[in-house]
């Protein structure tokens, strides 16, 4: 019970401090410049090949980040970890591909990055709630034959 009354009077302490100095949370938790710089260069990276994309590994080494920081990072820019914003990536271009016609979805799932395509289908469902092929009927019904 201590411990924790304790870690509130930091918190308190700490939204007192500032308050006093005019801080917010988020210019607390700011990144340097240089250091944004590298993530959103190693953002870059990771987009540019979502077949076979670099590991976080790969990328903490090309922008002399730590693997840590340079997730933490992300997150700070982007609200997601890396390979989240990797998902979300490869899940908007199939998305976008869907949209452009009539290529297989086989075709579609392996241009994304994966490799099994009922993997690729339980994740573009969770993520949109709507399995692609629902989704690719669903655009059919809105064209002027469907």
């Amino acid at each position: 019970m201590l411990f924790i009354e304790g870690a509130m009077l930091q918190l308190i302490a700490l939204k007192a401090k500032l308050f006093i100095e005019g801080e917010t949370l988020a210019e607390l938790n700011a990144l340097p410049d240089w250091e944004a710089a590298q993530i959103k260069a190693a953002y870059k990276m990771l987009v540019s090949d979502l077949t076979c994309p670099p590991t976080l590994s790969e990328l903490s080494c090309k922008v002399n980040l730590g693997e840590r920081r340079l997730n933490e990072g992300f997150k700070k820019l982007f609200g997601d970890s890396a390979f989240g914003i990797l998902r979300n990536e490869r899940l908007e271009s199939a998305r976008r591909a869907l949209e452009r016609g009539d290529v297989p979805l086989k075709q579609i799932s392996y241009r994304v990055g994966y490799r099994h395509t009922n993997n690729f289908i339980q994740a573009f469902t969770k993520y949109f709630g709507i399995s692609p092929t629902k989704y690719k009927r669903s655009l059919n019904l809105d064209t002027p034959d469907g």
